[in-house]
């Protein structure tokens, strides 16, 4: 599951077709309504399958809490190290430690069997580019019933690189 924060890059063209209340859940203050949106249809995957395990790859210590909070800390794996955004590197923003955290995350999302990830995550959509994982792209393919995208709904793009 890659979840960013307000430091990634992302214009809002697509997101302006989306219903009123998911585009403010998405982009309001609201951290339970944006974790809400992150981990809702993970929470019903886990409760039916307990053998579920919730890999977290973000920049984000505040989601890391909150995923440990609604998964419960035993289902939740995180890499260790700082949270870190593996863009614009340099020495007084990043550190090494954090920077090869970024790539682990980046390593083992792409072995997930299903990511969440943001629709202008360029880290989320490579990682699954090398292994050809599914993905449901947050907000615009989320879905309250958490049905998975089909072929004709599933987005195709990602709005930076």
């Amino acid at each position: 599951m890659r979840v960013g924060d307000e430091h990634n890059y992302f214009h809002r063209g697509p997101l302006n077709r989306l219903p009123p209340q998911l585009l403010q859940a998405y982009n309001g203050d609201d951290d339970d309504a944006r974790a809400h949106l992150y981990f809702h249809c993970a929470a019903v995957a886990a409760k039916d399958d307990p053998a579920i395990i919730i890999f977290i790859a973000t920049d984000n210590a505040m989601m890391v809490e909150k995923a440990k909070t609604v998964f419960g800390a035993d289902k939740v794996v995180v890499v260790e190290g700082g949270h870190e955004h593996s863009g614009m590197i340099s020495a007084e923003r990043h550190t090494e430690r954090g920077q090869l955290k970024a790539m682990a995350d980046w390593f083992l999302l792409g072995e997930a069997q299903l990511v969440y990830r943001t629709y202008w995550s360029t880290y989320g959509f490579t990682a699954l580019l090398r292994t050809g994982a599914a993905a449901v792209v947050i907000p615009q393919e989320y879905d309250e019933q958490c049905r998975l995208p089909t072929a004709t709904t599933m987005i195709e793009y990602t709005n930076h690189c």
